[in-house]
């Protein structure tokens, strides 16, 4: 009878130890399931936060190439006005060395 009750009180006590063992890791599950959902959702901010960084640059890289062809377009009026003023000018260089001759 001592033994049966030793093994009854063995069979107990591991019981006890399992339902404490489980849940400890229900708990502790529940806890990494926590700070994964936090990571995934800060995961989701930083996302949407280089998105936005991304989409910018996009918008400024555009309005840069629209400001760099319209310079390039002044650029060239400017060298074709200089052009004509140079064959001008020349022209009048070379009517008044006509002249002085």
């Amino acid at each position: 009878m001592v033994e049966f009750h030793a093994m009854w009180v063995k069979s107990i006590l591991i019981l006890i130890m399992s339902i404490g063992l489980f849940s400890s890791c229900t708990e502790v599950s529940k806890q990494v399931e926590e700070k994964l959902n936090e990571l995934k959702t800060k995961a989701v901010q930083i996302d949407s936060i280089v998105d936005t960084g991304v989409r910018k640059i996009k918008q400024l890289d555009t309005l840069v190439n629209s400001k760099t062809d319209k310079i390039q377009v002044v650029d060239s009026l400017v060298n074709e006005g200089s052009l004509k003023i140079d064959s001008i000018v020349n022209n009048k260089i070379e009517l008044l060395k006509k002249i002085i001759k």
